[in-house]
């Protein structure tokens, strides 16, 4: 079972396969690591503030805080650069680690995931309309 935080794979503890629930973060199942990192967190702040009106939030920082894009950019099979992303891409819009972009050769608009240092656009995928 992989992590639905940091795609990696849950560690089995004892006879305990399916790791933790990764509430309110995001829906599904979470490693050990990633409970304690972001999830637990996230439950203690959310008890003391009210929630952010950006539903995506918590689960863009805990992409952020947990190294997913560089894991998801070392992964990829094409990255591109700032000057590459601005030939092939309309940008829309920016909400870290997200970018909204306008595929040019087609009109198809889509996401895309970015590292900040060094700065690759990967992973383009179109929007459904779900």
């Amino acid at each position: 079972m992989k992590c639905v935080i940091c795609a990696r794979d849950i560690p089995v503890r004892g006879d305990w396969k399916t790791g933790c629930n990764a509430e309110p973060v995001v829906n599904g199942r979470c490693c050990y690591d990633c409970e304690a990192e972001v999830v637990i967190p996230a439950r203690i702040e959310r008890m003391g503030m009210q929630q952010t009106a950006d539903a995506t939030e918590m689960l863009r920082r805990a992409m952020i805080k947990t190294g997913h894009p560089e894991r998801a950019a070392a992964a990829a099979d094409r990255k591109l650069t700032t000057d590459e992303l601005r030939a092939e891409y309309e940008v829309l819009g920016f909400c870290a680690p997200i970018v909204i972009v306008r595929r040019k050769s087609d009109g198809v608009k889509g996401s895309m995931e970015f590292t900040h240092s060094p700065r690759h656009y990967f992973n383009f995928v179109p929007d459904t309309g779900d």
